[in-house]
């Protein structure tokens, strides 16, 4: 009983203190807007029954805690990203060129105990939104 009592002892004062980070990856591969209309449904140039122009395609990446009914009104709670315009109505992304501010797979680095479950919300926008839209505010 002393030899352990004193073995645990030792063991407990050479214990370090532990952390851990991880990172959480979100690869696009693809995207196709065949119709040429925005998030909210509106030709990005045209009438609203003829969309005469593609739209410039970005994205904004949000990663929260897991929400049974995703809530897009709700802060990011783990981060977001937006996308630079990445093209126009369809996109491979393998066949991109390398775009500055941009990289496939996007990455949310993390050093904080990760939740069991989350959510992710890639919504698709074009730059008319983005430049109608006040920062932070949902599309």
């Amino acid at each position: 009983m002393w030899i352990t009592y004193h073995g645990l002892l030792i063991v407990l004062a050479t214990l370090q203190m532990v952390s851990a980070s991880g990172v959480f990856e979100l690869r696009l591969k693809s995207f196709i807007n065949d119709y040429g209309k925005d998030a909210v449904g509106q030709c990005c140039s045209g009438e609203a029954e003829t969309c005469t122009a593609p739209c410039r395609t970005r994205f904004r990446v949000c990663l929260k805690h897991y929400q049974a009914r995703v809530d897009t009104t709700s802060p990011c709670t783990f981060g977001d990203v937006v996308t630079p315009v990445l093209g126009d109505n369809s996109l491979q992304m393998d066949a991109l060129q390398p775009t500055e501010g941009f990289s496939n797979p996007i990455r949310f680095p993390f050093d904080f105990t990760w939740p069991r479950c989350s959510s992710t919300t890639p919504p698709q926008y074009s730059e008319l939104d983005v430049q109608g839209k006040e920062e932070g505010e949902e599309l």
